[in-house]
């Protein structure tokens, strides 16, 4: 996998650290649609939750956690 922006670099640091390759071009529009800092933040949040290691599928948890937070945001 070649990268070449910062916007894929983001891309891939989500799907590596949600364990969800498979994905990466989903993440790669969404590092493209909303703020950098936005997506680490959640990331950073859910990774911090007391239950992260028992999330079986941690990207979809990512993504409802993300437009959840959003969502009250904008």
């Amino acid at each position: 996998m070649a990268i070449y922006t910062k916007k894929q670099l983001l891309a891939w640091d989500l799907a590596v650290a949600l364990n969800d390759k498979a994905h990466f071009g989903f993440y790669a529009r969404l590092a493209e649609k909303y703020p950098d800092f936005r997506l680490r933040q959640t990331l950073k949040i859910i990774q911090e939750s007391k239950n992260w290691s028992k999330i079986k599928n941690k990207g979809a948890y990512f993504i409802k956690s993300f437009f959840n937070t959003a969502s009250k945001v904008i």
